[in-house]
């Protein structure tokens, strides 16, 4: 066991753009895969279509309020061509939760789609470019689904660094004691440490076949079931600190390098 912390990581979006919701989802997910054990975090994403349950106590929004903003430790907010529907308190429910959020010093991101669909009202339009307008801070925009999982897996890695890291309370279970390497996996992260180059990167072909180079050593892949042995390699290194990423490709991906401890515990004593 060692300690660590659990943070609820909550994403808002009206209705028109639930598919950047769900890519939002899948991020923070990721995020988890590939840094909860070496960083001591998890994040636990929230969204009222999946984490809150049917009510008729108050209003819609004030129920989402109870059961997933004030439990929340940050928002992830995602706007498209609609500013969103109006609640009792708020001219949207999505800007409701920015403001609940605020209020109390909570973290939030905002992005916005830099297009617009054709076929939205001209009345939501001007309430979301009125909006964009009053916010006083800093925004992100995106352009597509790609562009938008890349940029949200980079704010998410520097939030997390910049104001989550040391942070921590919670037991969480970590495998570090128990992870073990092949004979192969370690003669692979020797020659790493030989090279001149600290990098990992890869690529994905058709057919589930992959190319992993580290340091400039190549390691290809003929099946998915050797892509997924090569990506748990990859898990196992960053989960006991050998790597760390360093940011994320055009698609969402992490790019990794040996951290020191790699150097010290694979590579040649000096």
């Amino acid at each position: 066991m060692i300690n660590g912390k659990i943070y609820n990581i909550m994403i808002g979006a009206p209705s028109d753009v639930l598919v950047y919701a769900e890519i939002a989802i899948n991020c923070v997910n990721q995020w988890n895969v590939l840094n909860t054990f070496s960083n001591r975090i998890a994040l636990i994403p929230s969204h009222w279509s999946l984490s809150s349950f049917p009510s008729l106590e108050d209003s819609a929004q004030r129920v989402i309020n109870s059961e997933l903003v004030d439990g929340s430790d940050a928002l992830i907010a995602i706007f498209g061509s609609r500013l969103g529907s109006p609640t009792k308190d708020s001219v949207s429910g999505t800007v409701e939760e920015i403001q609940k959020h605020v209020q109390v010093g909570k973290h939030v991101m905002v992005f916005f789609r830099t297009s617009i669909d054709a076929n939205v009202d001209l009345g939501q339009i001007k309430l979301l470019q009125d909006f964009k307008n009053s916010l006083n801070g800093l925004y992100a925009t995106f352009d597509n689904e790609v562009d938008f999982r890349q940029k949200l897996s980079e704010k998410l890695h520097l939030f997390v660094q910049k104001k989550l890291t040391n942070n921590s309370s919670v037991s969480i279970s970590s495998p570090k004691s128990e992870v073990e390497f092949s004979s192969d996996e370690i003669e692979i992260i020797k020659k790493w440490t030989k090279s001149n180059a600290s990098y990992l990167s890869f690529h994905s072909f058709i057919g589930g076949r992959s190319a992993f180079s580290f340091g400039g050593l190549m390691v290809e892949t003929s099946n998915p079931k050797e892509t997924a042995e090569m990506e748990d390699f990859v898990k196992r290194m960053l989960a006991c600190g050998y790597i760390e990423i360093t940011g994320y490709d055009k698609k969402g991906n992490a790019k990794y390098r040996l951290t020191l401890l790699g150097y010290r515990t694979f590579g040649d004593p000096k």
